[in-house]
């Protein structure tokens, strides 16, 4: 498995574009990860599975859309995190969207988002876009799965 991944990547990689493929990767894990754990809960569960992708990157930070990150638009509070982020007149769309979905799914447990519901290889994306992405192209789940399937639990 090392060689199938390390045989695909330039040896050669300067650090922006290094730390974008390790990003992709992590990325693609994730959602793969998430995939299959909705795939087993729906064998089970009588209760949607929801996930989403967030996208943007708070503003005036060059970190990119960071852990908890969406926190502040979901909860409509970007004015309590003024001083720190210059917010846009797009974020406060996105602020508006988000919380939403948010307050969509507290009253009624369906943000009204497709989720994977019907097995398909798709997450929301919220932010940047407002729609469905595929979780990862064909290959690469393909390579994420056989990779989980070689892990032994200790």
């Amino acid at each position: 498995m090392l060689h199938e991944l390390t045989s695909s990547v330039p040896t050669c990689l300067e650090p922006p574009i290094a730390d974008r493929a390790w990003n992709a990767a992590a990325r693609d894990i994730d959602q793969v990860r998430y995939w299959v754990y909705a795939t087993d809960w729906y064998k089970a569960a009588e209760s949607n599975f929801c996930a989403y992708y967030w996208t943007p990157a708070p503003p005036g930070q060059d970190q990119g859309a960071f852990h908890q990150s969406e926190i502040m638009y979901a909860l409509n509070a970007l004015y309590a995190n003024a001083d720190t982020y210059p917010f846009t007149e797009t974020d406060y769309r996105i602020q508006e969207k988000m919380s939403a979905y948010w307050a969509n799914f507290a009253k009624t447990l369906d943000p009204n988002l497709a989720n994977s519901a019907n097995g398909s290889q798709l997450v929301m994306e919220l932010g940047n876009y407002f729609g469905n992405m595929p979780i990862a192209k064909k290959a690469q789940v393909e390579f994420i799965m056989d990779w989980y399937h070689q892990q032994i639990p200790s």
